[in-house]
């Protein structure tokens, strides 16, 4: 009678255990449900055969949604450059200036090409006239000259730069002396410099220069 019972009891608890599983397995898991998962492990008890049921609960983790950060284009300042700046008030004037020397130049330089051969001439006459009473004065005659009696016209070449000073002086032509020549060459030496040569006379760089000497 006893084992009867005991099958009854095993017979309806497994067709229990069936009917659940069938519902637990065909049911709809949602998104926010939990999955559930069984493990089944056998009774170590001898008295009673038949399945202890462990129900394991697996909570699915919840997925946090990844905000990418949106890139900030920098603004760029362009840089100004030289090109770009406005002229300021100092460097117009420095320009108007520059441009009023060039226009200075350039008129000068016409006027120059613009004088004839004799007005060029005459201009050159002048400044040696003009050189030569400097010259006189600066003169002396030399002892053993005056002593022996020696007189005449040295030329004596050279080039005037442009503030008036003398280079590349040379005796172009001697007298029969040779204290006349020595000093008139000395003397222009000793000078060394006049006024400035006129702008018309640029280009008129090299002269030659008679110095006379005469015993009274």
């Amino acid at each position: 009678m006893n084992s009867k019972v005991s099958r009854l009891f095993s017979i309806a608890l497994l067709m229990s255990l069936f009917l659940h599983g069938l519902f637990l397995i065909y049911s709809p898991l949602t998104e926010n449900q939990e999955e559930q998962k069984f493990y089944s492990l056998k009774s170590s008890s001898h008295e009673e055969e038949g399945t202890v049921i462990f129900k394991v609960t697996i909570t699915k983790p919840k997925v946090e949604p990844v905000i990418r950060e949106k890139k900030v284009d920098k603004l760029v300042e362009k840089s100004v450059t030289q090109k770009d700046r406005p002229l300021s008030k100092k460097r117009l004037r420095k320009k108007a200036v520059n441009e009023d020397d060039n226009l200075k130049k350039e008129l000068a330089t016409k006027s120059i090409s613009s004088l004839s051969q004799g007005e060029i001439k005459e201009k050159v006459d002048k400044y040696l006239q003009e050189l030569q009473r400097y010259l006189d004065k600066k003169k002396f005659y030399p002892r053993q000259a005056r002593r022996l009696r020696h007189h005449g016209t040295v030329v004596v070449s050279l080039k005037i730069n442009l503030d008036g000073s003398f280079s590349n002086i040379e005796v172009s032509r001697e007298s029969s002396s040779p204290f006349l020549n020595e000093a008139a060459l000395k003397l222009v030496e000793r000078v060394k410099k006049f006024k400035p040569l006129p702008k018309s006379l640029e280009k008129v760089a090299l002269f030659k220069l008679p110095i006379s000497y005469v015993i009274n």
